[in-house]
């Protein structure tokens, strides 16, 4: 790609897939991820304007062997630093970290951030093993995430905690749990005691926007037993703290409450490569015809953002916001 021609956009939610991580998940008899290849991603790039993709590992791999979860994270780590070694013009690496235990987790990222050099922020699941962030079992690593001042970016594991919900967990789970996340972030208090830590939240934040009201009414109800001085100005103010990704949030409807709150200053465009892959088939539009106006088309892997922003708006989307977000990424 000539980046001195086209949009330049920067995606800040996308997958990249070592061998021997799915070689672990194989292993441990978890579901396998699609496949995935630098020479695919870059043409993926190249074919929908995007100069610099951000990538991470997309499921948890800790399955009950700490040792192993441990070792795995280093491992994916050290992948990560490969491909910036051969690709540090097109990508970026979110660092993976060995929780649950924090110990292992606090190590891993002063390795990542002092001798892997690893600066596009840490990748954070939303729960590990049912224990949400937000938790206090997690302080330590709130205290060294705020210390370097690190963008911590939140994502949904493969699977909830539970497994009662009447659809496959793609479906709602994944965008729900990231609403729990950050639901818990917020009133355990976390982003009151460690405001240098900035959360980019996946899917446009899952629900958290459209659950404000009720968040807020439960707030001053005294049965509720939330606490007021973690959101001392309310649930709305606490929310557009948070940085949301356009990834697979792309109807006009979810863009306009998103233009409200957070704002487009907190907008950042995102494309989840390569499980958004249906979408940007040839044939989509004849395959799925209700969906069609919503379908990247001619170079624009998301139209409806131009349908609700204007073109300075769009380009803050697209690239300034991210800039901003991760400096490293101007390298």
């Amino acid at each position: 790609m000539n980046s001195a021609e086209g949009p330049r956009r920067i995606d800040l939610h996308s997958h990249f897939l070592p061998a021997p991580y799915l070689a672990f998940l194989k292993s441990a008899e978890q579901q396998v991820p699609l496949g995935w290849s630098v020479e695919g991603h870059l043409e993926f790039m190249d074919a929908w304007g995007i100069e610099k993709s951000v990538v991470s590992v997309p499921q948890a791999f800790h399955f009950g062997d700490q040792a192993a979860t441990s070792a795995m994270a280093c491992l994916v780590n050290h992948e990560g630093r490969a491909l910036l070694d051969e690709h540090g013009d097109r990508f970026a690496v979110h660092a993976a970290l060995p929780l649950p235990d924090v110990g292992a987790a606090v190590e891993e990222l002063t390795h990542t951030v002092e001798k892997l050099k690893l600066d596009a922020g840490v990748l954070l699941f939303t729960h590990y093993d049912g224990t949400y962030l937000g938790d206090p079992a997690f302080e330590d690593l709130y205290r060294e995430l705020d210390r370097h001042g690190c963008v911590v970016w939140v994502h949904p594991p493969q699977l909830p905690p539970h497994e009662s919900a009447p659809l496959p967990g793609h479906f709602l789970e994944m965008p729900f749990e990231t609403t729990r996340a950050a639901a818990n972030l917020i009133y355990k208090g976390v982003l009151e005691r460690y405001p240098n830590i900035t959360w980019q939240l996946s899917h446009l934040g899952g629900a958290l926007v459209q659950l404000l009201y009720r968040l807020g009414m439960l707030q001053i109800a005294p049965y509720a037993g939330l606490s007021e001085e973690a959101a001392p100005q309310g649930p709305f103010e606490a929310a557009r703290r948070f940085y949301y990704d356009t990834a697979l949030g792309g109807s006009e409807e979810q863009l306009l409450a998103a233009r409200r709150l957070p704002g487009v200053e907190h907008l950042v465009f995102g494309t989840d490569y390569p499980y958004s892959g249906l979408l940007f088939q040839p044939d989509a539009g004849q395959s799925w015809p209700w969906f069609s106006e919503l379908l990247p088309t001619d170079g624009d892997p998301e139209p409806a953002l131009s349908r609700v922003f204007d073109q300075a708006e769009r380009r803050l989307i697209d690239r300034d916001n991210a800039l901003a977000l991760y400096p490293g990424l101007r390298a």
